[in-house]
């Protein structure tokens, strides 16, 4: 599914003392065989201008068969269908009391097929992590991470085309991050779902996201597929552990792969000193 930026900017609190512009021109064009991470000081402002809820100050936001302008007419409900947009708590839009409620509205609004629903809900339910016993939880009695899973949930139950993910790994340990990089590689990989990325952690992004975009007052400085090593990110983004340990012991002289992974990485370290 195309997603493409033309010339698009936005301001933020426009005519406020907290003015901010969060997008200054920017040109780009998505592509749907890269798991793509959007880094920088942009918040969740570029998934809420690919999904319409907020409109560009400048310029235009091409999704699919829709076009998105600061005022032209737009089907929320159909980019919406293609798009699922993941943000950090469940949707503030849709307060349902208990978390059947809450993927049942998605799905009948999204999806409709009613004979499916109720196998479609515990399906999401599961490739999340939770059991059928959270079907009639209350969502206020959710924790944060339960609730993200349940959010997520909401998304996988219509099945769009497009998940765009807001720092949805925050609160998670790292096994936990760890089994949610595998679930959205296998639904990229096996399901060919676009998967965008909004995040500064790059940590997470290893083994995981192939292209990392950086936006830095306003612009785009910087694009890249083999980015793990690039010095050129580094000078916007904090380095991953593994990536900086990996530099510094090349810069005593030794000969060192560039590792990704920490288990791989202590083989090595074994290995040599066996």
């Amino acid at each position: 599914m195309e997603i493409r930026f033309d010339s698009v900017s936005y301001l933020q609190n426009k005519g406020l003392d907290n003015e901010r512009l969060l997008l200054d021109n920017i040109n780009y064009t998505f592509n749907m065989e890269d798991i793509t991470m959007i880094c920088g000081s942009v918040d969740a402002i570029i998934g809420k201008l690919i999904v319409g809820s907020k409109r560009v100050s400048k310029g235009s936001v091409t999704v699919g068969d829709n076009t998105i302008k600061s005022n032209n007419a737009i089907d929320k409900c159909a980019i919406r269908k293609d798009i699922g947009f993941v943000g950090h708590t469940m949707n503030k839009n849709v307060k349902m009391k208990y978390v059947y409620d809450e993927l049942k509205y998605y799905y009948d609004k999204f999806k409709g097929i009613v004979e499916l629903r109720d196998d479609r809900i515990k399906e999401a339910l599961l490739i999340v992590g939770l059991n059928n016993d959270y079907l009639y939880r209350l969502v206020d009695d959710l924790s944060y991470t339960e609730r993200k899973r349940v959010n997520l949930a909401a998304i996988l139950v219509y099945n769009p085309k497009v998940i765009i993910l807001d720092n949805f790994e925050k609160g998670f340990n790292d096994k936990e991050k760890k089994e949610f990089k595998k679930l959205f590689s296998n639904l990229h990989e096996k399901y060919h779902k676009q998967i965008i990325v909004i995040s500064n952690d790059l940590e997470f992004a290893l083994n995981f996201v192939d292209k990392v975009i950086v936006i830095n007052k306003g612009k785009m400085v910087y694009e890249g597929n083999d980015w793990a090593y690039d010095d050129k990110l580094y000078k916007y983004m904090e380095m991953p552990d593994i990536v900086e340990f990996v530099k510094y012991i090349r810069s005593l002289g030794r000969d060192i792969l560039p590792y990704t992974d920490n288990k791989e990485l202590l083989k090595a370290i074994y290995r040599d000193v066996a």
